[in-house]
């Protein structure tokens, strides 16, 4: 005898059918993202390519060599360099071991610090797409299309794809900075925060006596409840500062929440306050824990040369290359290039305008989560765009919120277009998410590119070929950045930032035999001939005598070695 399919148990396999979207569908998107982050993690290494990468590992490897927490480098907080730290001990305890050459510690040593920040990188694709689910599940949990599961897994789904193939996202998760870190805390304080704010709170007497119903407040997902959850929110924030400073700006989002529960009166402003004041307090300890030494060493902490003052300065007064007096309008056109592209960005204006319609049209209960989403997102834009001083990096703790607004966008338009009958929702769904996959192509066709020039051997070690064929060992060798390390083959090494920085008799006074320069530097004055006169005519007027070689490839700058004898007539006399 055949059973029959009472209503509840097609509900039931409905439902479980709607979970298994996304419970198959985000692992494949993690899978996309992992795949384009690891891709080519090893780039570069032995050598080190990148100028920034040296300063975390070299602070990581003072801990190490003088038993200390303190870095003795405060423009970055410590997160990464406690991390690096550990990886290095345990480098260093394999060695001790085993015996491993300078190449193979430098190449675990860097090489395991960059796992680490792909896997947060890989590990915020995720925790995106579940923030998605959350958010979008809470806004439309009153849709009339009972459906809401469906929509919340395609808006989580959507965000996740979104991030997996951001071209900001990818690249930097290759990199041993703090950035990847930074976005993973602040999409995490997004979570969290949203658990907060949906579970249920008891009514508090409106100024009649009249109160509200808890039943009619209550929302769905509630997560952390009580002290626990503010606690988690809290700690989130702290270690998106201790990543980076700038990511304690997202301490803006719970106090959202803390604003919305007094607004909805199932807060009293006096416990309001009560709850902040903790979550300061264990945001600042969670903080303190990876940088205890911004208190047992204030005068490091804020010295103007390797403290939280040099990098304040560093972005208030410019950085060659890499800045401009429109900083606002640079960012939004960095978000459409690089990222998520002309093919995805429409969906992050999109989720802007769907939940400017929900929070001025359906006024819906849960609809008031989306605040938590937007607040982050003008807040922190402004904070980097009032700076002359712009890196592309510095969208990152942006991405996961942006992804989750697109994601929401495409949800709640399929709910709009369901609502006037033009589609049923299991068609629309799938046509939506094959339409978003291929909107995704392009951009994860460019990372995969980039992975693949990034994997070909490098100019640098071109150059380093040349030297130790042309170059008596012991010589002294000047060089800008993004240029080969010389020392470990033998050579006294001179790295500075730009070789027109120095006038002749400094580069005579260091014996320096050799200068090597690096298109990464010298093109951004050539690039640029009106922002650096000065700049430009000495780097024109030294490329007009014969180098002693000039080395390009497919992969890494173009480099110039000089002579120094050769390249005296173009140096500067004095500063």
């Amino acid at each position: 005898m055949l059973a029959t399919e009472t209503p509840a148990t097609k509900h039931e396999v409905t439902t479980r059918t709607r979970l298994r979207l996304f419970t198959v569908g985000l692992p494949v998107v993690v899978v996309l993202a992992a795949v384009l982050r690891l891709w080519s993690i090893d780039f570069g290494l032995p050598l080190v390519t990148h100028p920034d990468e040296p300063l975390i590992y070299d602070a990581a490897d003072r801990m190490i060599a003088n038993r200390t927490l303190n870095p003795h480098w405060f423009r970055y907080p410590a997160f990464i360099i406690d991390i690096e730290a550990a990886i290095l001990a345990a480098v260093y305890a394999v060695d001790k071991t085993v015996g491993l050459s300078d190449d193979t510690i430098r190449s675990l040593g860097y090489g395991g610090g960059r796992v680490v920040m792909a896997a947060f990188g890989i590990a915020t694709v995720a925790l995106t797409g579940l923030i998605g689910r959350r958010l979008t599940r809470i806004a439309l949990a009153d849709d009339d299309t009972h459906d809401t599961e469906r929509l919340a897994s395609i808006a989580g789904l959507v965000a996740a794809a979104m991030l997996a193939v951001s071209f900001i996202h990818v690249k930097d998760s290759h990199y041993l900075k703090p950035d990847v870190p930074t976005g993973f805390f602040t999409a995490l304080t997004l979570w969290f925060a949203l658990g907060v704010w949906t579970e249920p709170h008891p009514p508090t007497p409106s100024p009649t006596g009249r109160g509200r119903s808890a039943r009619r407040i209550k929302l769905p997902l509630p997560v952390g409840e009580g002290v626990g959850g503010w606690g988690l929110t809290a700690s989130s924030v702290g270690l998106a500062a201790a990543a980076k400073y700038t990511g304690g700006v997202v301490a803006v989002v719970p106090a959202m929440a803390l604003l919305l529960l007094v607004l909805e009166r199932r807060l009293t402003l006096r416990k309001a306050i009560r709850i902040a004041v903790g979550m300061a307090i264990v945001a600042v300890v969670a903080f303190l824990v990876f940088n205890p030494y911004v208190l047992l060493a204030p005068d490091e902490f804020l010295s103007p040369v390797d403290g939280i003052r040099a990098e304040l300065e560093h972005y208030r007064t410019g950085h060659d290359g890499a800045e401009g007096n429109d900083s606002w309008r640079w960012y939004l056109g960095e978000t459409w290039r690089n990222g998520f592209g002309p093919t995805l960005t429409p969906l992050v204006l999109l989720g802007g305008v769907m939940a400017a319609r929900q929070l001025l049209v359906d006024r819906r209960r849960g609809t008031r989560a989306l605040w938590l989403v937007l607040i982050f997102l003008p807040v922190y834009y402004v904070m980097i765009a009032r700076y002359p001083v712009r890196f592309d990096r510095q969208l990152i703790p942006l991405l996961p919120y942006l992804a989750v607004l697109g994601g929401f966008g495409v949800a709640a338009t399929l709910t709009l277009i369901n609502r006037a009958g033009r589609l049923k929702l299991a068609t629309g769904s799938l046509v939506t998410l094959l339409l978003v996959g291929l909107l995704a192509v392009p951009l994860a066709i460019r990372a995969a590119d980039w992975n693949i020039e990034t994997g070909k051997p490098d100019t640098r070690y071109a150059a380093l070929d040349w030297i130790e064929a042309n170059v008596p060992p012991g010589a002294t060798i000047v060089r800008e950045w993004h240029t080969p390390p010389v020392a470990q083959a033998g050579y006294e090494d001179i790295f500075i930032r730009a070789a027109y920085e120095q006038p002749l008799a400094w580069y005579e006074a260091t014996g320096a035999d050799y200068i090597v320069l690096s298109s990464y530097m010298y093109a951004r004055y050539l690039d640029a001939p009106t922002t650096y006169p000065t700049e430009a005519a000495f780097y024109q007027r030294l490329f007009s005598i014969p180098p002693a070689t000039f080395i390009e490839g497919d992969n890494g700058p173009d480099l110039f070695i000089y002579r120094l004898e050769d390249a005296k007539e173009a140096l500067p006399v004095s500063q």
